[in-house]
């Protein structure tokens, strides 16, 4: 199996595990705002695992050096983390301010992060394989 697969594989199940503890945990305690919540984490994570994979192309091409591209990851990695708080500070929950809640939060968003590193890695095999 490709890396590109696996990390689209084991972001899909962190997302769906997480989606799935917050049904059983609270099923009728969650409620729309939190689930868009839940969402927005998991599409902000797909977005920025987006452009970590992008920086780390533009490095291993040369166009950019290594400093600079783990200051960029660990700052997508920061605004990450900064807009997930924002957001429960802003729209606040009793289950997103619940132990589980956060450490569900965290699931979606990393396995958002990891869906996005394997669609990156999946997309540009696809755009190799059509230039050969």
């Amino acid at each position: 199996m490709k890396t590109s697969n696996k990390l689209l594989l084991i972001g899909a199940a962190l997302i769906v595990v997480g989606f799935a503890l917050a049904l059983i945990i609270s099923f009728s305690d969650i409620n729309a705002l939190a689930w868009c919540l839940l969402v927005a984490g998991a599409l902000l994570g797909i977005l920025l695992g987006l452009f970590q994979r992008w920086v780390a192309s533009l490095h291993k091409r040369g166009k950019m050096n290594h400093g600079i591209e783990i200051f960029l990851i660990v700052l997508a990695v920061v605004i990450l983390v900064a807009f997930k708080v924002s957001l429960n500070i802003a729209f606040p929950t009793d289950f997103l301010k619940s132990t589980m809640g956060i450490v569900d939060a965290v699931l979606v968003a990393v396995g958002g992060l990891l869906m996005g590193h394997g669609i990156y890695l999946t997309c540009s095999q696809n755009a190799a394989k059509t230039n050969d």
